[in-house]
């Protein structure tokens, strides 16, 4: 689930290379490419870590922080354990700061596919859920701070098709705001 965006001249693209996912196992390796056209030349990629997948940037005026799903190989529970929020230095091109924990999703389940977004005093935490059977959903919390606590929108999951087989979209996937 690769994430494009754009923020003062220049276009940045984060993805994972997932080099090996058998059961519990999952070899993922997270990096960043960036472009002052969409069209190339990019720059050599950045790696920035192997937690997890599913990463996205948020531009937050001057800083940028990346988060992703955390990966637990521990086969007896769950092991979508949690989005990890983390700084991203442009100049220096790497993760600084500490790594937290932002969010272990809800009930659903399987949290993943994470987006930030801001708009007045909140941030908004966009994932998906659920797996990626029918029981897959679009879920939201929000927060005044970056780190959390994120409080769970009521309205959830605002976006499933897991109570309805008819409905023409199955499985709702990760999402976006543009």
């Amino acid at each position: 689930a690769p994430w494009l965006s754009y923020h003062e001249g220049t276009f940045y693209l984060i993805y994972t290379d997932v080099k090996f996912h058998r059961g519990a196992f999952k070899d993922t390796h997270n990096y960043l490419v960036s472009a002052n056209e969409i069209c190339g030349e990019w720059s050599d990629p950045v790696y920035l870590n192997s937690s997890g997948f599913d990463p996205s940037l948020f531009h937050d005026g001057d800083r940028k922080w990346i988060v992703n799903m955390q990966w637990g190989h521990d086969r007896t529970k769950n092991q979508f354990t949690g989005i990890m929020l983390q700084e991203y230095s442009a100049k220096e091109k790497r993760l600084v700061g500490p790594i937290t924990n932002i969010f272990k999703g809800t009930d659903i389940k399987y949290t993943e596919g994470p987006h930030l977004y801001k708009r007045g005093d909140y941030y908004y935490l966009m994932t998906a859920e659920g797996g990626t059977w029918i029981s897959h959903a679009v879920t939201m919390a929000r927060s005044k701070s970056i780190q959390g606590p994120y409080e769970v929108d009521p309205q959830n999951p605002v976006m499933t098709s897991y109570y309805d087989c008819t409905l023409p979209l199955q499985r709702a996937g990760h999402a976006s705001i543009v």
